[in-house]
């Protein structure tokens, strides 16, 4: 009995979600029905995870233009190199002056520089972190996600920032993948194609982050974990698609309502990963950690859009 009613709050909730279509109101929908039904480790919200997502940005890659790749890629790649190594030298600098536990100090440093979870959970096992770490780390991050979404698209309109512009800022100062298609989403859907080219540009950072992780924590078998998502490669691969073949503009538009429809979905089920638990017992120091990385990204990532020349 229990089962069906998680399922049956699952179909009221994703129905609301829909119907919403908001990218902050699929992450809090997908909280509120975690907390409110607690499903298990194996429900399907959980089962599927960030596929939805990861399939939504690669068909969001075939209605990009090649030629906004080349404008945009190409020419912020020094200032993405900047920002990341930026951010690595601020980790620290701030792991030495709050004292923050070493392997916290560097999952949240990657998370900051990279790509949120996605560098966290790969660096984890290659550092030796202790689960309590990951999740301590991971909960911060989550958090820190849901604001960006709730909060950024205001702090767009407020600071009149174009499309592109948006686009590209949160690919920057945002943690997650996720996160960053969700800000996109909720200012502009037009954001979404720079924000998604640029921020999986910065994830690309990921492979000598565990290339080099890996030489400095001597660990033998980290070499062999040296991986760049399959969703990069495929979304890699759709906009390469884009240069040779020309597609119906009726095509584009429901790619683009089916890719809109994914990350809606994934976002929830993002949301619905959340556990009351694993917001017990985090301390402020990682926290306050966390916070000024966050704070510097924002501002760091501003500076660069307004004097790139973008």
């Amino acid at each position: 009995m229990t089962l069906i009613k998680q399922y049956l709050g699952l179909l009221i909730a994703l129905g609301i979600t829909f119907w919403l279509l908001n990218p902050a109101a699929a992450v809090f929908l997908g909280i509120a029905f975690a907390m409110l039904m607690k499903p298990a480790t194996g429900f399907i919200t959980k089962k599927v995870s960030s596929y939805p997502l990861q399939i939504g940005i690669v068909l969001l890659g075939t209605t990009i233009q090649f030629k906004l790749v080349q404008e945009v890629a190409l020419s912020y790649f020094p200032w993405i190199t900047l920002f990341v190594f930026s951010a690595f030298l601020l980790g620290w600098v701030l792991h030495k002056i709050l004292n923050v536990e070493r392997n916290q100090a560097i999952l949240l440093t990657a998370g900051s520089a990279i790509c949120g979870g996605t560098a966290m959970a790969a660096i984890a096992p290659i550092i030796k972190a202790e689960p309590k770490d990951l999740m301590i780390t991971l909960t911060i991050v989550f958090i820190l996600n849901a604001i960006a979404i709730a909060v950024f698209p205001f702090v767009g309109e407020a600071l009149n920032l174009s499309a592109i512009e948006f686009g590209a800022w949160v690919s920057l100062a945002v943690h997650d993948t996720s996160s960053v298609i969700g800000a996109a989403l909720a200012f502009d859907p037009e954001a979404v194609k720079t924000a998604a080219t640029l921020k999986l540009g910065r994830t690309l950072w990921l492979i000598p982050l565990v290339f080099i992780t890996g030489l400095m924590f001597s660990n033998p078998d980290s070499k062999k974990g040296i991986k760049v998502p399959l969703f990069i490669v495929f979304f890699i691969a759709a906009l390469c698609m884009q240069f040779f073949i020309s597609l119906p503009a009726g095509v584009i538009t429901n790619l683009e309502f089916a890719s809109k429809v994914l990350l809606i979905f994934g976002l929830f089920c993002i949301g619905s990963q959340a556990n009351l638990t694993d917001f017990r017992g985090i301390s402020a120091k990682p926290i306050l950690f966390s916070l000024i990385m966050w704070i510097c990204a924002i501002g760091g990532s501003l500076f660069i859009l307004y004097y790139s020349g973008f």
